[in-house]
């Protein structure tokens, strides 16, 4: 039985979907800080595997200030990097499908 992330590839292995629930999914943890005089926020989700991806926002706008709204920008960056990551392992998974290979190295 298949996880509703994973959709069947040719060879008849799983491979998962990128969706947001499955992103999710990798997160162990994650962190913040909030740099209120230079309006700063940096987010590091700490991924299951033990990586780690750690971005920063900007707010040059004092008006525009607040943590709430650093903690969501932040957040969403550091998803989208989460997401070019796994589409590139993805990518790497479906190219060497296509060569026949099995894990990486194995031949």
């Amino acid at each position: 039985m298949t996880d509703q992330n994973e959709e069947s590839d040719r060879s008849g292995g799983n491979i998962p979907k990128l969706t947001n629930s499955y992103l999710e999914s990798l997160i162990a943890s994650e962190q913040y800080t909030y740099f209120e005089e230079a309006g700063t926020t940096v987010c590091c989700l700490q991924l299951k595997s033990t990586y780690s991806i750690t971005v920063s926002v900007v707010c040059a706008n004092p008006a525009l200030r607040s943590e709430a709204r650093g903690r969501e920008r932040a957040r969403r960056k550091a998803m989208a990097e989460l997401l070019d990551k796994e589409y590139y392992t993805l990518r790497s998974k479906l190219y060497d499908i296509q060569l026949g290979i099995g894990e990486r190295g194995d031949e």
